[in-house]
Parts: structure tokens; C-alpha cells; sequence
């Protein structure tokens, strides 16, 4: 009896044993040891999907290893297999006979040497290669004056210009040039975003790192304000940075000095604070390809009024002619060609009749040879009666209205 039952149970460890599926035993087993367990997969299961857009290759020499980043490691050779691991919160990986190794904080190069150093002690014929399979996310933390504070999922090759456009960018009150990066370490670095959005220089947009506080400060009103008008997108009172030029304001609001008429353009100061003096600064030495470069004496100063008219390309033609109106700035016309353009009438004046009204000063000249200049306005005159024929002309032209006029009983 007992001998049956031996050999039953026997048969049926058999059977039992064969429905099950070691590989997925072996497969659990294995992500315990190199996963670090249910906590780690637990963490992959939260961790929110995010895609990464690279600027470049990621430079092994400067991609610094943390907590979350996942390493493929791959043996090629007599033996060949693929290990996929996790560095875990701890900042270390543990690998199948080799065991537990800690790469928190070193560069991809650096973790590189490390495993295969230790890695061919018990692989000896194998070739090994090493490589970053996924990237981690941390948080990061942006407070001051930005749009939305709060805290941000980040990734060592999110700089810190990228992490401010997540909380929608700065307010108008941020002081762009004094923007602070607070590291756990306790270090803190200035980043200057104002520099950065007019150079575009990447090499000082710098990475962030887990944990960062990017605080970003209220400009101090000590300096002053200014008032701008005119060719600008949001006229209005802007704030002072300290030696501040109008070259520096001009790049900082985006003028669009293309457009802008910098002939006409002036600062409005008052120089005196005992009495109301004001006087007007032009510009005129600024122009579309110059703006930083520029004196001393054009330093901002507290209640400046910066105006900047938009450039006219345009000339008004209107009097005698058959399509009064504006026509397109052309260099080197005279007011003989636009009157052209414009259509002389049949009774229009000569053309040393001719009178240009000059933009901004409102000088006028006369004649059909004066040079014309943006803004300027053509008036063509009637011609008046010169000769016996245009004389009795206009005779005849008044007879015949007055003879209307009587007939129809206007007049008697």
C-alpha cells in the first residue's frame, strides 16, 4: 500500500512539476535580483510616460548617473546574454554574479569602466558592452515670479530654460538676468534667461539636477522705470536693470529695429529736479543693425520716456491728379515720378508747380526735381490760366453754366 502511494505521488510531482512554466519562475527571479523587486516595479508602473527629445547625442562624459536611470548591459561571445537594470534609490545596481555595485553620481563613462572591470573576473571570454537604455525623471521645483510655480517632472537633459516654459514662462515683474538654481547640495548657481533668449548661447542654458529650486527673483524697483511708445509690442512702463543702455532695452522688448524709424526716434529726459526742463536725446545713431553698442551718456535713467515711431515706407500724392493717394517709398525718386505714378490730370500744373511737404519738419519745396524721402507728401496743384485761349476757355465754360441756369429759372 504504502509503495502505491510512493508511487503515485511520484506521478503526480511529475505532472505537476511539467505544468509549470520555469522559464517565467526563473523570469520573476531574475527581476527581483536585478530590478530590486516589487518596489522598484511598483515605481515603473507610476512613473508618468514622457518623451524625450534630444538636442544630441548624449556626451558619456557628462551624463551623470542617478536613481531611476535604466542600464543595458550585453554579453557577446562563447556566452551571450542581455541584462537590463535599473540603478535603484539606493544609487546602485546589482547584476547577476557580480553582485551589487554603486554608480550614483558618476558619469556613463566612468559606470562604463566600473562594470566591465569587475565584469570580466567572471566573464573572461565574453566582449561586454554597456549603454543607457532609458532615462530617468525626477522633480524639480520653480518658485517666484513665473506664471505657474509649482513642481515639474524633469530630466538631466531638460535645461533650465525648457523647465521655466513648463510653468508657462516668467512674469513681466522677473528679474530674467538674476535667476537663481538652488542644488541639494546646497550650491547655487545665476542663470541669466535674458542673456540666453538674445544670444541663444546653449553652453550657458545648463542642465537641471534632481531636486533644483529654480527661484526666479522680483526686479527691485530701485532702479526705476521708463515709458515706452510707439513701434513696440506692448507700449507701456518697463522696469530698469542696473547700467542698463537703450541698446540693452531695445534687445530685452524686441523691438523690431527693421521697422523702426530711428531718424525720428528720441529719449525724452528731464535733466533738472527743480524745475521742468525737459529735453529730447535722438536716436538717430541707432539703426537696424546697430543697437548695443552705444555711449555712455545713453544710460536709462528713472521716468525716461522712450519714443520710437514705426518707419513710413510710404508717400501721399493728392491734388491734380486721377488716383490721389499712398504709393510705395522708392530711393532716389523725385516727386516728378510719383506725380507720374499717381496720374497728372489734364488741367494738373507744371511740374515746377509741384509742392513736397517734408516729413517730420514740414518744410516746403517746390518743384518736380526735389528728392523725396520716406513720409513725404506730393501736392500737384491746378494749373491756373496763363494764356488768352485758357482765358476765354474758362469764359466759355461760365457763359454756358449761367445760360443753363437761367433756362432752367435758377436765375433771372
Amino acid at each position: 500500500m504504502f509503495l502505491k502511494f510512493k508511487i503515485f505521488f511520484v506521478f503526480f510531482l511529475i505532472f505537476f512539476l511539467n505544468e509549470i512554466d520555469f522559464s517565467q519562475i526563473r523570469q520573476r527571479i531574475d527581476e527581483k535580483i536585478l530590478f530590486g523587486g516589487e518596489y522598484v516595479e511598483e515605481i515603473k508602473k507610476k512613473s508618468v510616460e514622457r518623451e524625450f527629445i534630444l538636442e544630441d547625442a548624449i556626451d558619456p562624459k557628462s551624463y551623470i548617473i542617478g536613481p531611476g536611470d535604466v542600464i543595458l548591459i550585453n554579453l557577446w561571445g562563447e556566452q551571450e546574454e542581455e541584462f537590463e537594470v535599473m540603478v535603484l534609490p539606493e544609487g546602485n545596481i546589482i547584476l547577476p554574479s557580480i553582485g551589487s555595485l554603486m554608480v550614483n553620481g558618476l558619469t556613463l563613462e566612468k559606470m562604463d569602466r566600473l562594470i566591465k572591470e569587475k565584469a570580466m573576473r567572471y566573464y573572461p571570454v565574453s566582449q561586454i558592452t554597456v549603454s543607457l537604455g532609458d532615462i530617468r525623471t525626477f522633480k524639480v521645483h520653480v518658485t517666484g515670479e513665473v506664471v505657474k510655480r509649482g513642481s515639474y517632472n524633469a530630466s538631466p537633459v531638460d535645461r533650465i530654460s525648457q523647465v521655466i516654459n513648463m510653468a508657462e514662462g516668467v512674469t513681466s515683474w522677473a528679474n530674467m538676468r538674476n535667476i537663481e538654481i538652488r542644488h541639494l547640495d546646497g550650491s547655487i548657481d545665476i542663470f541669466n534667461l535674458l542673456e540666453f533668449e538674445i544670444k541663444g548661447d546653449i553652453e550657458n542654458n545648463p542642465f537641471v539636477k534632481g531636486g533644483d529650486i529654480i527661484h526666479v527673483p522680483r526686479v527691485s524697483l530701485s532702479l526705476g522705470m521708463v515709458f515706452v511708445s510707439g513701434n513696440v509690442k506692448s507700449p507701456g512702463y518697463y522696469h530698469l536693470y542696473k547700467g542698463e543702455t537703450i541698446g540693452d532695452l531695445i534687445e530685452r522688448i524686441n523691438v523690431v529695429k527693421e521697422t523702426t524709424d530711428w531718424e525720428d526716434s528720441y529719449i525724452k529726459r528731464k535733466i533738472t529736479s527743480s524745475e521742468e526742463k525737459i529735453i529730447n536725446i535722438p536716436l538717430d545713431f541707432i539703426d537696424s543693425n546697430n543697437a548695443g553698442d552705444v555711449p555712455e551718456e545713453f544710460l536709462l535713467k528713472h521716468n525716461d520716456h522712450i519714443y520710437l515711431p514705426r518707419k513710413i515706407n510710404e508717400v501721399y500724392v493728392y491734388g491734380a491728379v486721377r488716383n490721389a493717394g499712398s504709393y510705395p517709398f522708392y530711393s532716389n525718386m523725385i516727386s516728378a515720378d510719383y506725380a507720374g505714378l499717381a496720374g497728372k490730370a489734364e488741367r494738373a500744373a507744371s511740374n515746377s508747380e509741384i509742392k513736397v511737404i517734408k516729413k517730420g519738419t514740414n518744410k516746403v519745396l517746390k518743384g518736380g526735381d526735389v528728392i523725396i524721402e520716406r513720409g513725404d507728401k506730393i501736392e500737384v496743384p491746378l494749373r491756373t490760366i496763363e494764356t488768352a485761349k485758357d482765358y476765354l476757355q474758362f469764359i466759355g465754360t461760365i457763359t454756358s453754366v449761367l445760360i443753363a441756369a437761367k433756362a432752367v429759372g435758377i436765375i433771372k
